[in-house]
């Protein structure tokens, strides 16, 4: 059996973990390096002793996730629930076939989830296609460059039940002087 590696974190204290984001070799183009296979664990106490946590028995650590045959460059999750943890770590079962390295770029580690945001770079078309939230609004945009001139024109629409508190900022004046 291959050996397993592992990183681990402190967060200082008991903290409520809803979402997370792992970064992998990926986003520095070096997709080979992605981890194909990890468990994201926490322990369910904090009274633990970080300078001897390392030799504490595996199954004092809890499951978050575990994934298996990823191969993308950026894993995620929304809990149902949040996790309730002060020590977390990534346990790496499978590290990237091209080689037996743990190559982790980030670990983004959230009370609540993101609001969803989806971006598209349409090139056949020419446009942006963009849907997030504005104002705690859901929106969608399709951003595109007018033809023949020399416009960038974007395309709001709101999604939501409620209108969308938004602002214009105050015209800039040019000075003449």
């Amino acid at each position: 059996m291959e050996k397993t590696r592992n990183t681990g974190f402190n967060l200082g204290g008991m903290k409520d973990i809803r979402y997370y984001k792992l970064i992998h070799s990926g986003i520095v183009g070096e997709t080979q390096h992605n981890t194909v296979a990890y468990q994201l664990q926490y322990l369910e106490s904090d009274s633990e002793d970080w300078d001897t946590i390392e030799t504490l028995d595996d199954s004092a650590w809890v499951d978050m996730d575990n994934v298996t045959g990823n191969t993308q460059t950026v894993t995620q999750k929304v809990f149902d629930e949040p996790v309730h943890a002060r020590y977390i770590r990534v346990y790496v079962t499978d590290p990237a076939p091209s080689n037996k390295a743990l190559r982790l770029h980030e670990l983004e580690l959230y009370e609540e989830a993101p609001a969803e945001f989806y971006e598209k770079q349409d090139i056949l078309n020419a446009e942006i296609q963009t849907k997030q939230e504005i104002a705690d609004t859901p929106v969608e945009m399709k951003t595109w460059l007018a033809e023949g001139e020399n416009v960038l024109v974007t395309e709001l629409t709101s999604k939501g039940t409620e209108d969308a508190a938004l602002k214009n900022p105050a015209p800039r004046r040019r000075s003449t002087a």
